[in-house]
């Protein structure tokens, strides 16, 4: 057994399960940030070697995930409803997959350097995931559930703003294309898209996070 596991084995079960998902969080919030700075490299070169940078990290979070699946077929009594373990394991999961995909999409369709639409998505994004980080270290905690609920409306209203700026792109692109650069424009419709999905996921997850508040409030 690895030293790491160790320690989280002797932690309280409250802890092994605040530790790993603190782990998450921290993990999303840096993902966020290093799809931004991604999608802000006009060098194809540097584009492939953030992109390898966040898979790694992607490839983290999966690790954390199975962590905490295993912490919950090994524990019998949990701090919250095992399913809500899971659901909020497997949320922050599909995010860091999303934008995986997004950094994926560039590198393969060859796409260095977005627009300025593209990189306020991302803005978003990288938002979002610092607000669901914030909320991961606060939802343990009963007398924080106002905060929690505070938090919950700003990933809302993010999202909010991500989806008129998603049409806005949307509509732009399509105004734009030319009959010869039909296959660009679905590229990066393809990249908007997975950008969007990432986005709505930080609200699924904050709801997620906003019932096991209410289930333990």
């Amino acid at each position: 057994m690895k030293l790491q596991q160790m320690f989280q084995w002797l932690l309280p079960r409250d802890e092994r399960f605040r530790t790993l998902f603190r782990e998450d969080a921290e993990n999303l919030r840096v993902v966020g940030r290093m799809l931004l700075e991604l999608l802000r490299e006009a060098d194809l070169k540097h584009l492939r070697e953030k992109a390898l940078e966040l898979k790694k990290l992607e490839h983290r979070g999966d690790e954390i995930t199975r962590q905490i699946f295993d912490t919950l077929n090994h524990t019998f009594l949990t701090p919250i409803d095992r399913e809500d373990i899971r659901e909020l394991a497997s949320g922050i999961d599909d995010i860091l997959d999303d934008m995986e995909m997004v950094a994926s999409l560039m590198v393969q369709f060859k796409l260095p350097g977005g627009s300025e639409e593209i990189l306020q998505m991302s803005q978003i994004l990288a938002s979002c995931s610092e607000e669901i980080e914030r909320l991961v270290a606060l939802f343990w905690d009963p007398e924080k559930a106002k905060d929690v609920e505070r938090g919950m409306v700003r990933v809302s209203e993010l999202e909010n703003q991500a989806d008129a700026l998603f049409n806005l792109m949307i509509t732009k692109l399509f105004e734009s294309a030319k009959p010869e650069g039909a296959i660009e424009v679905m590229k990066w419709k393809e990249v908007y898209y997975a950008l969007e999905d990432s986005v709505d996921r930080t609200k699924d997850v904050a709801h997620t996070i906003g019932n096991i508040v209410s289930k333990n409030a």
